[in-house]
This record gives C-alpha cells, sequence and structure tokens, in this order.
C-alpha cells in the first residue's frame, strides 16, 4: 500500500521498476487478493481479480543491480524508508514461474 491508500505492485522490467496501482482505496481490516502477473508482453496487476491497471512491454523480467528481483510487502528502494513497508500482514504468498 503505497501513502494514498492504494495497492501496488512492482517489478523489475524493461530497465527499471515499474509500479502498477490500485483504481480503488485499501480499507483497515479489510482481506485483499492482490495478483501481479507477466505474460511476456504484458505486466497486469489484479486486486480481488480486477484489472486495476497494465504496463505492456516485451523486454522482459531482468535483475536490477541490486539483484532485488521479487519484493512482496516492501518497496524495493525502502530499505532505509520505514514508510515503505507494508503496515499489515500478508496472509498466503505464491510466486509461480509458469502460466497458470
Amino acid at each position: 500500500m503505497d501513502s494514498s491508500n492504494k495497492a501496488f505492485g512492482s517489478c523489475y522490467i524493461n530497465g527499471a521498476y515499474r509500479y502498477l496501482y490500485s483504481t480503488d482505496l485499501i480499507e483497515a481490516n479489510t482481506k485483499y487478493n492482490a495478483v501481479l502477473t507477466y505474460d511476456g508482453s504484458v505486466l497486469k496487476f489484479y486486486l480481488n481479480g480486477v484489472l486495476q491497471d497494465s504496463y505492456a512491454s516485451t523486454k522482459g523480467i531482468t535483475s536490477p543491480s541490486n539483484s532485488t528481483i521479487y519484493v512482496m510487502g516492501a518497496n524495493p528502494y525502502g530499505s532505509t524508508a520505514k514508510s515503505h513497508y507494508l503496515k499489515g500482514n500478508i496472509y498466503k504468498l505464491k510466486k509461480r514461474e509458469r502460466k497458470i
């Protein structure tokens, strides 16, 4: 969640972290299902099964200079800024490297 109470997902793609944001505000004490997918051409962010944001790129997911490819519950640049970490709980986390 960012400072405007929106959920977001990010991935290092096409030479930079790409942030995809929800259109809806996140409410406290509510469970959400957030999914970030990449099919080789479009990075997509879903919240509760509804597409929220997307980013088109065929450049592929690569490793940045700090080697942080996957981050859940934090901003990858947030190592010194506590405001970049999730203030809540992650109930279940899955990472797949194939189409589902």
